[in-house]
């Protein structure tokens, strides 16, 4: 699942450029800067949440595995699924940042929460194919991304990402605290 590709990591570059466009072509107001750091702090949790002890997991998983082409199988297999997920975070986020005090709307509250929700989701779907672990905290906070994703389409965008920052800032805590015991657990099940 690590993003090491060339287009896994001009992705990420990609989304905090779509941000930083938005900015510069906004009104330099406070809302939109809230509105763009609040797109910053969310990037940063979905990074941490991919990055944040993953690869260690990953690493003993591939190299504790008697396949080891069968055990990255699965990231190959979600890696476009966590793609799509940050172009829609990353519309989403140019659709606030240009609008942070407006009207929500379906298709913002969508892509601003579909992206994270997807991309949560492949992760989890991820997680329990290779290591079996540390992947239901990721439904949970898909589940609760969905539920204030339909609140988004009432709220101006500016509450919808301090709502989303919330849940991702959460999120990334508790799934670097999961990922460091899941490492520590697949490091005693390999020493036996």
């Amino acid at each position: 699942m690590a993003s090491t590709g060339h287009s896994g990591v001009s992705l990420w570059g990609e989304t905090v450029l779509t941000a930083g466009r938005a900015m510069a072509d906004a009104p330099v107001d406070v809302a939109g800067v809230l509105a763009t750091a609040a797109v910053f702090i969310a990037l940063v949790c979905l990074r941490a949440v991919y990055f944040g002890g993953g690869e260690d997991v990953i690493a003993i998983v591939v190299a504790s595995s008697t396949d080891r082409m069968r055990a990255v199988r699965p990231g190959v297999d979600s890696a476009h699924l966590v793609l799509a997920a940050l172009v829609a975070l990353a519309v989403g986020s140019e659709l606030a940042i240009a609008h942070p005090t407006g009207h929500g709307s379906v298709p913002l509250a969508l892509l601003l929460f579909g992206g994270p929700v997807l991309y949560l989701a492949t992760t989890a779907w991820f997680y329990r194919a290779t290591a079996q672990g540390a992947w239901t905290r990721r439904l949970f906070a898909s589940s609760a991304l969905i539920v204030v994703g339909f609140a988004a389409v009432w709220l101006p965008p500016l509450a919808s990402l301090g709502l989303l920052d919330v849940i991702l800032v959460v999120t990334a805590a508790v799934l670097a605290r999961a990922q460091r015991e899941l490492t520590r657990s697949l490091q005693g099940g390999a020493g036996n």
